[in-house]
């Protein structure tokens, strides 16, 4: 908690997040911690005013327009997990796809790297 703010770095496992990370997820994420339960049955996050950005690596296709978007998980997830934490400010890059047609990859990767450029001089 003691942060100024977060950057991760997620590979896709089984269209989800690494089970070591969701282990840790799950052992640092308890009221009083991380966030507090409100009397309207709601929460707030504990980790205030920090951003977060999370790089997101994938070898196929899965994001928004792909036909394996419906079984994109991790980036809603995390997201989520983020905001009941505290972090109002979550910033996400994609780089996908990292195998198939090089080409393919070779723009995809250009695109990540411009959209991590951009968001790194306001971070």
């Amino acid at each position: 908690k003691s942060a100024d703010k977060y950057l991760l770095s997620i590979p896709t496992w089984s269209f989800g997040i690494p089970y070591v990370l969701k282990e840790y997820i799950d052992v640092i994420t308890h009221a009083g911690l991380l966030f507090e339960p409100t009397q309207a049955g709601g929460f707030v996050g504990l980790v205030t005013d920090r951003p977060a950005c999370v790089l997101y690596a994938r070898g196929g296709a899965i994001g928004p327009g792909s036909q394996r978007e419906a079984v994109e998980a991790k980036v809603s997830f995390m997201e989520s997990w983020l905001r009941l934490i505290g972090c109002t400010d979550v910033y996400t890059v994609l780089d996908e796809p990292a195998e198939g047609d090089p080409e393919v990859i070779r723009e995809a990767r250009e695109r990540a790297e411009e959209e991590a450029a951009r968001i790194a001089r306001s971070f």
